[in-house]
């Protein structure tokens, strides 16, 4: 078995098992062997289409002429002209790849992207039409025929829209109007934002607190405000002034907390004299009272220290 074969014997096996990357490289090594294998070339452009990569799959393409695969690429890349016109050419040329329900669908998408609605639901109304019951492309197909017609109706609504506002059916309401009404009767509600309030006459606000009371009456309740602990170091009988005079001064540096810093100090020196006058006392204790000079140590010292004293015994 040659290399080539067991090449296509592995390129077999990634395929049927999805594995796009590998079997790209194991293209890459057929084409090593054999640079003009078409089959080769052909498997490379189909797995660059499936791995998304629809610039490396036009560049090498094997075949730069209108095709579906062309169209399909510059449709991805979002140029849809040029995908419009490529899919014309290569239906004019009847590519023997061109397969007229793929061809039928991608047209419909251009003509989506183009604009052009009315042929873009009726071509997806005739592929939905002649779709499997069970075909998963059923539902998309119907999705974007919905898509294309709510397109339809909203340009259809916007002449008498046009034609209602122009006549006074529906007048707009001026600047200063829309200035002396309150919010509460311009904005809809959370409630009800279904129904849109009726439109009231355009009459000055008697003052500001009218205005607010009525915004906020529609709000609910404002929750309390919670207050933030006074600091330790505030001094109530202290102007305000002189509390946001220093504000910006260190801590260190401030007139209200020298005080108080140097009574932190003289405590943490009462606290290190106290320790080391206790750690003395426990030290003097542990070693006991000191020996006389001419005195024996222990029972052994007293024995070896009588010295030159003999224990006289009977003759």
């Amino acid at each position: 078995m040659s290399s080539t074969t067991k090449l296509y014997t592995l390129l077999h096996h990634h395929l049927d098992q999805g594995h796009y990357s590998a079997a790209l490289k194991t293209t890459a090594n057929i084409l090593a062997h054999d640079p003009q294998d078409a089959l080769a070339l052909e498997t490379r452009a189909q797995l660059l289409v499936a791995l998304d990569r629809y610039s490396d799959a036009l560049a090498r393409d094997p075949n730069p002429g209108p095709s579906l695969r062309r169209a399909y690429c510059l449709y991805k890349l979002a140029r849809t002209q040029d995908a419009h016109q490529t899919l014309a050419h290569a239906r004019q040329a009847q590519d023997a790849s061109l397969g007229d329900r793929a061809s039928d669908v991608l047209q419909a998408q251009l003509h989506y992207r183009l604009g052009e609605f009315e042929a873009a639901r009726d071509l997806f109304d005739d592929l939905a039409a002649t779709a499997e019951p069970d075909s998963p492309e059923l539902a998309d197909l119907n999705t974007n025929s919905a898509a294309a017609t709510a397109h339809l109706d909203f340009a259809a609504s916007v002449p008498s829209v046009l034609a209602a506002l122009a006549s006074g059916e529906h007048p707009l309401a001026s600047t200063d109007e829309l200035e002396a009404r309150p919010l509460a009767l311009v904005l809809p509600s959370a409630s009800s934002t279904s129904s849109r309030p009726a439109p009231a006459a355009a009459a000055p606000v008697a003052s500001t607190s009218t205005s607010t009371s009525t915004s906020s009456a529609g709000a609910g309740p404002t929750p309390p405000r919670t207050r933030r602990p006074l600091p330790k170091s505030y001094d109530a009988s202290r102007p305000a002034s002189a509390l946001a005079s220093d504000r910006w001064v260190p801590k260190r540096e401030r007139p209200s907390m020298r005080d108080a810093l140097l009574q932190a100090k003289e405590r943490a020196r009462g606290k290190k004299r106290d320790r080391v006058a206790r750690e003395s006392g426990m030290q003097g204790a542990a070693e006991g009272p000191a020996a006389p000079a001419g005195g024996g140590g222990n029972a052994q010292g007293g024995k070896g220290g009588g010295g030159g004293g003999k224990k006289k015994g009977k003759k």
